[in-house]
């Protein structure tokens, strides 16, 4: 699909109903083809080969659209003073400063300063699972410290 232009026209209302149909088009085809691939891995009856499978679903998803200078991967966050978090199932990090400590298969230790984002696969949710995995996240990042404290862009 070539990538969406934007034009000067007279009718600026039916250029945004095109452009946001096409993302919403885009959008529904990327929600069936990620439904069908988690329903094939679902064929497994253990339950760790089919929450690995739909890690690796949502890990190879996210880096096919995050760009080089985000890394995605398996792993823990360690902060300044050794403090580490439990492993999250994708860790969206910066690549381009010396981000990962330790590295291991798909595995690795990423500094908090490069933290992008912490993503907690579930085969299904619930008001339950949704609750413990917050609190596993915010367990695992709220004591950490930074090296420097990040500042707003804005200034």
């Amino acid at each position: 699909m070539p990538p969406l232009r934007c034009f000067l026209v007279l009718e600026p209302k039916r250029m945004v109903t095109m452009a946001t149909n096409e993302l919403r088009e885009i959008d529904r085809a990327l929600s069936r083809s990620l439904r069908v691939k988690a329903e094939e891995i679902g064929v497994f009856r253990n339950p760790t080969a089919k929450g690995d499978g739909r890690e690796d679903l949502c890990r190879e998803y996210l880096s096919e659209r995050v760009g080089s200078v985000f890394g995605v991967t398996k792993g823990e966050v360690i902060d300044s003073l050794g403090n580490r978090s439990l492993e999250f199932d994708a860790v969206l990090f910066d690549q381009s400063t010396e981000s990962c400590l330790y590295v291991m298969g798909e595995r690795r230790i990423v500094r908090v300063e490069s933290l992008v984002a912490t993503v907690e696969v579930k085969s299904r949710l619930d008001k339950d699972s949704l609750r413990l995995a917050d609190e596993a996240i915010e367990k695992g990042l709220s004591p950490q410290m930074r090296f420097y404290r990040p500042t707003s862009l804005y200034v």
